[in-house]
C-alpha cells in the first residue's frame, strides 16, 4: 500500500504540469469506466498553448471559439453575455452554433447532443468551470480536475439521491468546488455533521468532524470518491470504504488521471495562434473593456458560482410563508452576514420560501428576484460565515408546479429575459381580489403600466382585469369590444410566465 501511495504522489507531481500547459499522463487503477476509454501504447502529451509562442495573459483564450450550450437552466441571458465578453476580453470567441471552427465545446453534462460530433472532429469538451480555473489562472491548461468535464450522467438523474454529505478540511474554492461536486452528484449537502449524514468527504483524517465520523461509524473519504462518480465510475458510489478513497496524504486532492479519458484526445495537439491575431488581439481587448461594469475577477466569480450572487449586489431579501419566529431568526442572520431586508420589492434580490404559494410577494419575486430559495440557504450560509451559492437551496415544489402546470425555474429564467406585461396597459375594476393596490405592484414589476383611469379611444395593448361583481360596469368594454379578463389572467400568466386569452376571458351578463 505504501509503494501504491509512492506511485500516486509521482503521478500527481506529473499531473501538475498540466497547469504549465503539458503534461504527460501515467496509467490507472483497474476499474471499469462509463466514459469511452483511449487505447494507446505510445505516451501522449497534452497540451493548452504551442509553448513555442509567448501567449500574453491577458490573451490567455487566443485562438479558441467556443461554443457554450445547455446552461439556459443555469444562468440567465444576461449572465451569458457577460461569459461571452469575458471570453471576447481575453482573446477568444463566442459562437451561437455548432460550426467547424468551434474548437472547444462548453456543456455541463454527457447529454449533450453535440459531444460525439465533436470528439469525431477532435473538438475539445469541458465544462464551464474549466474555464473559470483558466481564467483564475491566465493559462490556457488542459483540463486536470473532475468539474473540468461534462458530468458524465444526466444531474436530474441523482446518482447519489440517497446520501448526505458534508465536508472537513477545505478552505475558499476548494470548498466551493466540493458543494458543487456534491450537488451534482445528486447527493444532499449539509454544512455539520450529525448521525444523518452517510458520507464525510475529508482533506486529511483529522479534526472533531472526522473523530466524531469514526465514532458514529459513517464513512469518511478523500475527493477521488467524487471525482470518480462524476466521470462515470459508478460502482465507487458503493465502494466508500475502498483502500483508494482512504488516501488522504495527496498533493492535490481533486488530482485525476486524464489519460483513460477520450475527451483527453484533441488536448494532444497544442494551439498555435495565427502572429497577426494576436497583435489585434490588444486593442480590441481594451475596447471590451470599457464595456464590462465590473472587474474581470467578478465575472470569474460569477462563472464558477453560475447562479450566485451578481454585480457584488448585497443580498435583498423578504419572506414569504414562513413562521414568524424563523423568520425573525433569518433575518438576524442575513443582516449579521451582510444581508439586509428588502423594504421594497422591486429592491428584492432573493425571496425565502418553505413552498409556492399564491402571494402578492411570490407573484412579484418571480418578476424581480434572482432567486427563490429555502430557508436552508440562509442557515447554512450563516453556518458557513458566507453567502453561499444559491443553486442547491433553490425552492422546489414538485407538487405545486404540477397543480399550476409550470416551471418554477424556467419562469424566473423567461422574467429575467423579457417582462410578461411590457408593452400592455392594464386597468383594473374596483372590487377585484385582490385589491387594487396589490394588483399595481404585481402589474408594475412584471413591466405592466397601470391605469387608474379608463383609457381614451387608443385601446393597443388594453387589458381589463375584473370579478363577476364588477360585471355590470364592464359593459362599455363589451360593447367596444374590448376583452375583459378575471384576475387570473394576470396572476397565472405570471406564474407560467404565458399568457392566457381563452382561459380567463370574462363574458357579458
Amino acid at each position: 500500500q505504501q509503494q501504491q501511495q509512492q506511485q500516486q504522489q509521482q503521478q500527481q507531481q506529473q499531473a501538475l504540469k498540466l497547469q504549465q500547459g503539458v503534461a504527460t499522463p501515467h496509467t490507472t487503477h483497474n476499474s471499469s469506466h462509463h466514459l469511452p476509454i483511449v487505447q494507446e501504447n505510445s505516451i501522449m502529451q497534452y497540451h493548452g498553448h504551442d509553448l513555442s509562442q509567448f501567449i500574453p495573459p491577458e490573451c490567455c483564450l487566443a485562438g479558441c471559439v467556443f461554443l457554450i450550450t445547455d446552461y439556459e437552466n443555469v444562468v440567465d441571458t444576461h449572465d451569458y453575455d457577460v461569459w461571452k465578453k469575458v471570453i471576447v476580453q481575453h482573446g477568444g470567441v463566442v459562437s451561437d452554433n455548432y460550426l467547424s471552427k468551434v474548437t472547444h465545446l462548453v456543456c455541463p453534462t454527457w447529454s449533450n447532443p453535440y459531444i460525439h460530433r465533436a470528439l469525431m472532429e477532435h473538438k475539445r469538451v469541458v465544462s464551464a468551470h474549466w474555464l473559470d480555473s483558466v481564467l483564475a489562472d491566465k493559462k490556457l491548461y488542459p483540463p486536470c480536475r473532475a468539474l473540468h468535464f461534462p458530468v458524465s450522467f444526466p444531474m436530474a438523474q441523482g446518482l447519489c439521491k440517497n446520501h448526505v454529505m458534508t465536508m472537513t478540511g477545505f478552505q475558499n474554492r476548494d470548498r466551493l468546488s466540493i458543494k458543487k461536486m456534491v450537488t451534482y452528484s445528486g447527493a444532499k449537502y449539509s454544512g455539520h455533521l450529525s448521525q444523518l449524514n452517510t458520507v464525510l468527504i475529508c482533506r486529511r483524517p483529522e479534526g472533531s468532524k472526522y473523530d466524531k465520523a469514526k465514532e458514529w461509524r459513517i464513512p469518511t473519504v478523500n475527493v477521488s470518491w467524487l471525482s470518480d462518480i462524476l466521470l462515470g465510475r459508478f460502482e465507487a458510489v458503493n465502494l466508500v470504504r475502498s483502500a483508494r478513497y482512504q488516501q488522504f496524504d495527496l498533493l492535490d486532492p481533486f488530482w485525476i488521471d486524464v489519460k483513460p479519458l477520450t475527451l483527453m484526445g484533441p488536448w494532444s495537439v497544442p494551439i498555435r495562434v495565427d502572429p497577426i491575431t494576436l497583435r489585434t488581439l490588444a486593442p480590441q481587448r481594451d475596447n471590451i473593456s470599457n464595456d464590462i461594469p465590473s472587474s474581470p475577477a467578478v465575472k470569474r466569480l460569477k462563472m464558477l458560482r453560475a447562479g450566485g450572487l451578481h454585480n457584488g449586489l448585497t443580498p435583498c431579501v423578504v419572506f414569504t410563508g414562513v413562521d414568524a419566529a424563523l423568520v425573525d431568526d433569518l433575518k438576524s442572520k442575513l443582516v449579521r452576514l451582510g444581508g439586509k431586508v428588502a423594504d421594497r420589492m422591486k429592491n428584492a434580490t432573493h425571496l425565502v420560501a418553505l413552498k409556492i404559494t399564491r402571494t402578492a410577494k411570490f407573484f412579484c419575486a418571480i418578476s424581480v428576484c434572482r432567486h427563490i430559495v429555502t430557508p436552508s440557504w440562509l442557515e447554512q450560509s450563516f453556518v458557513s460565515r458566507q453567502f453561499l451559492d444559491e443553486t442547491q437551496f433553490l425552492l422546489k415544489d414538485a407538487e405545486a408546479e404540477k397543480m399550476f402546470g409550470f416551471s418554477l425555474l424556467k419562469s424566473m429564467n423567461l422574467a429575467q429575459r423579457h417582462k410578461l406585461l411590457q408593452d400592455y396597459q392594464v386597468f383594473v375594476t374596483r372590487n377585484v381580489v385582490p385589491d387594487v393596490e396589490t394588483l399595481r405592484q404585481i402589474i408594475d414589476l412584471a413591466g405592466g403600466r397601470f391605469l387608474r383611469r379608463k383609457p381614451g379611444p387608443d385601446k393597443t395593448n388594453y387589458v381589463v382585469l375584473s370579478c363577476d361583481v364588477d360585471l355590470d360596469s364592464c359593459q362599455e368594454f363589451f360593447d367596444k369590444n374590448i376583452a375583459v379578463y378575471n384576475v387570473d389572467f394576470v396572476l397565472t400568466g405570471v406564474l407560467t410566465q404565458t399568457l392566457d386569452y381563452k382561459s380567463f376571458k370574462l363574458n357579458p351578463l
